[in-house]
């Protein structure tokens, strides 16, 4: 319901022109102001799962580091699905070298994403050849209509394919969104084997490399990926024909060089370095809606497994024999089972898809320029096993509030640099609310938020009873040293239950048990209530 309540406010069901949220420019939606706030947002989502022997913050002042993972130069595993695409965007590579200008960053993408699924690489100029045979891009021809016919507004040689038009076209930004380019040239193999070589674009497109041919038509396409083999040396003649007519046209050509030692390549840095970011988990590649994929743990966009795929896993456990500190970064839009990593990592991350500031806020939390207080909105199970079957819809240990099991973590949990002491809870019944009072201190060395947690166990009358429940929570900002009394007001009717044989909800007389903590399973103090 509130989903669709803010659709109907947005004027998603309406005509644009009626709308007046359609009127405001691409400017102004990806202001500077705007873009705070995404970092905002990013910054305060991050949860810190692990941290052994405080090996975060990492200094500043390091002077070797490794960054490692498929996932490290692609911008977008920072976003998720149905997103808007921002003026301002950089991947991890880049930010690291930002926050770090003194430090020499060394890079390895380690492994497959999963198996089928290399990492990618924009092609770069020195193996694109243009229709002359001179290296140095692909010939482009720009058409001021959707076709690619006629005679072209002017050519040019692209030195890499990698576009994002925001609005208006490369022809005529002030006139229309409608607009045709056509490359032509050859990619030059720097290596013999079998390449993969990724197109992807809005709004159409054709793409043919030697015999292969990719059309795509209509809509937002995101990765379409060919295998190909090259021979080192040889040139290979390519043709794109791409097409906007509407904002935001968008087309890249990537590929993957065969290797077969990136694993070794990826150690090898690593054992040079004072220490390993491992930035890896999952991406839009790996889990959405509808998508072709089945390999091991993906099934066209369902998850059958919770662990991270053997590629991965197996990368993880090579550097970790490198004896160096290492930082697992996770991205992914659901719970991951990193149960050899809880084990054996001693600083793991889970960053989601953190969107547009998503590369900065996650340097900010790596190198101590924000302290971090996310929390996890669902449970990490430990195994699918822990889980009843998927087409069972009971509720029955499912979530927190039924779960009987060891969860991996649970279900708003999340670490601070800082330490903070619960003391004096103190609950206050008025008419239709209660008060809950609660002295929290921060007991540790850097300034902080703390995510105070609310949770209730009632009575157990109904045969379906919950665990416990998250009846309120709130986050407060507390500097090294400072006490803050923080209350959290509930409605007593937020306490009733569903009455299957009335078909009403209730409130059961009876004792409730109150518990504040920061986490679903840390509860730190707790007082019985009779309702």
């Amino acid at each position: 319901y509130k989903i669709f309540k803010a659709r109907f406010q947005l004027g998603m069901f309406d005509k644009p022109e009626s709308v007046p949220y359609s009127k405001i420019p691409y400017s102004v939606v990806c202001s500077e102001k705007h873009h705070k706030t995404a970092l905002e947002a990013a910054r305060k989502s991050i949860v810190l799962l692990k941290n052994e022997n405080q090996l975060l913050p990492l200094s500043k002042h390091i002077k070797k580091l490794a960054v490692i993972g498929p996932n490290v130069k692609d911008y977008d595993v920072m976003f998720g699905n149905y997103n808007g695409y921002p003026r301002k965007r950089s991947n991890l590579l880049q930010a690291l070298k930002q926050k770090l200008p003194d430090t020499q960053i060394l890079y390895a993408a380690g492994t497959y994403l999963c198996d089928g699924l290399p990492p990618l690489d924009y092609i770069p100029s020195e193996y694109l050849l243009d229709e002359q045979g001179e290296t140095g891009g692909l010939t482009g021809r720009y058409f001021a209509n959707d076709s690619c016919y006629g005679k072209p507004e002017f050519i040019r040689t692209d030195s890499t394919v990698n576009f994002t038009w925001y609005s208006g076209s490369p022809v005529n930004m002030e006139v229309t969104d409608t607009f045709s380019v056509k490359w032509t040239g050859k990619i030059k193999a720097p290596a013999t084997g079998m390449y993969q070589i990724a197109i992807k674009g809005r709004n159409n497109y054709t793409f043919q490399l030697g015999d292969s041919l990719i059309e795509f038509k209509n809509g937002w396409d995101y990765n379409r990926r060919i295998d190909f083999y090259m021979e080192k040396g040889k040139s290979y003649a390519v043709q794109i024909e791409f097409s906007v007519n509407s904002p935001r046209g968008q087309i890249h050509l990537m590929w993957h060089i065969p290797d077969a030692k990136m694993t070794k390549k990826a150690v090898s840095i690593a054992e040079k370095a004072d220490a390993v970011i491992l930035f890896l988990g999952l991406s839009t590649l790996l889990e959405e809606e509808q998508m072709e994929l089945q390999t091991e743990g993906f099934d066209r966009g369902d998850r059958t497994l919770l662990r991270l795929p053997s590629t991965q896993i197996n990368l993880i456990k090579a550097i970790y024999e490198t004896g160096k500190p290492i930082v697992l970064v996770l991205t992914g839009g659901s719970a991951l089972a990193v149960n050899w990593s809880k084990k054996h990592i001693p600083a793991i991350l889970d960053v989601w898809y953190p969107g547009e500031a998503g590369a900065e806020a996650i340097t900010d939390v790596l190198f101590g320029d924000y302290n971090p207080a996310g929390r996890l909105p669902l449970t990490f199970y430990q195994s699918v096993n822990d889980l009843p079957p998927f087409d069972d819809y009971s509720m029955e240990n499912r979530t927190y509030r039924y779960f009987k099991g060891k969860p991996l973590y649970e279900f708003g949990y999340g670490l601070s640099y800082t330490y903070f002491k619960y003391s004096n809870l103190n609950i206050i019944k008025q008419k239709d609310t209660l008060s809950i009072n609660v002295l929290i201190e921060n007991t540790g060395n850097y300034d902080g938020d703390e995510v105070v947690q609310l949770y209730v166990k009632k009575p157990d009358v109904f045969e379906k009873q919950a665990i416990k429940e998250l009846k309120g929570f709130t986050r407060i900002h507390l500097k090294k040293g400072e006490s803050k009394t923080v209350t959290i007001k509930i409605s007593i009717n937020d306490l009733k239950s569903w009455d299957t044989k009335s078909g009403k909800f209730v409130l059961v007389p009876g004792q409730y048990t109150l518990m504040i903590g920061a986490s679903s399973e840390d509860i730190r103090l707790k007082k019985a209530i009779s309702l």
